[in-house]
């Protein structure tokens, strides 16, 4: 025969502890501080099996939901920085657009001072083509 020691023997069976699965049904004993009132309710392995599975599946659900609102919280903060920068970058439109009109503007009159003097086009100055209002993108101010 196999010498089994008590204190190994209770730790398989579960006795002491409510985690282990084979342990069998859980006895709760709720008792009143004062007076006599008493309940107890008895949990099957069944139902201390579909406990446990309920626990850990609203821990799951608690940690994703957290988890998830730390990323939407982060990219929330973005926002500000998000808003600004379009901000800046519509300003620079405006800035190149109103850029773009004036060169084309210088260039038509060196052109024209070209002609005036009756010198032939060199080829020095590219002319650069202006976008017509329909190709031109419209930005909100």
């Amino acid at each position: 025969m196999k010498d089994v020691r008590p204190e190994q023997s209770s730790r398989t069976r579960g006795y002491g502890n409510m985690y282990t699965p084979s342990a069998g049904p859980m006895i709760i004993h709720l008792q009143r501080a004062r007076g006599l009132a008493h309940r107890t309710v008895v949990l099957t392995q069944r139902q201390m099996h579909a406990l446990r599975i309920g626990v850990l599946a609203l821990l799951l659900i608690l940690t994703l939901g957290a988890a998830s609102w730390v990323y939407l919280a982060t990219q929330a903060s973005r926002v500000p920085f998000l808003t600004r920068r379009v901000t800046h970058l519509q300003h620079d439109v405006r800035r190149l657009d109103t850029l773009q009109l004036k060169l084309a503007e210088l260039e038509r009159r060196y052109n024209q001072v070209q002609r005036m003097l009756g010198v032939s086009h060199s080829g020095a100055v590219s002319t650069t083509r202006v976008p017509s209002d329909s190709t031109r993108r419209i930005t909100a101010p």
